[in-house]
């Protein structure tokens, strides 16, 4: 990939992440007040359905083997549904702050629980990437006063 290349998927990169910071605090304001967890959670996967549809106009058909397709069904429906479920009542139940907290320190622990495992091992980047998540992390702690966390609680923090 050309150094023009690069700077486009990292442009990309830096605005899905802005549009997903974005999400929690977006999502806290709106669920209970307008809407209610469970239409935004069919709303949402109804969108992700719909725009997981666009390849099949310029991709080849690929054939899935009809036991298969059950395996499908459930995968998509525990982490489609479910998944999103719990986040929206628990972001319904909790702050901005603290979901955006759990959402930020989640793929950092994934990092390290699977260097401790084994399964993966730390590299200069990985290792840059870790520092500023959890700088990020603390930027979000020492930012937000005292007075968000009014309404967090215990239950709506375990389901996010």
């Amino acid at each position: 990939m050309n150094s023009k290349g690069v700077i486009r998927a990292h442009i990309a990169l830096l605005c899905c992440n802005i549009v997903w910071a974005c999400d929690y605090p977006f999502y806290n304001l709106v669920l209970g007040r307008y809407i209610s967890p469970m239409a935004m959670v069919t709303a949402s996967i109804v969108i992700a359905a719909l725009f997981s549809l666009v390849p099949m106009l310029w991709e080849p058909r690929e054939r899935v083997v009809p036991k298969d397709r059950l395996k499908m069904l459930g995968a998509a429906l525990l982490m489609g549904v479910a998944r999103k479920l719990c986040m929206m009542f628990g972001l319904a139940n909790t702050s901005a702050i603290d979901g955006s907290i759990i959402g930020t320190t989640t793929p950092l622990l994934v990092l390290v629980l699977s260097v401790i495992v084994g399964v993966d091992r730390f590299t200069k980047m990985k290792f840059l990437g870790l520092m500023l998540g959890m700088a990020g992390t603390l930027a979000i702690i020492l930012s937000s006063g005292n007075s968000v966390h009014t309404q967090s609680s215990i239950w709506g923090n375990m389901l996010i």
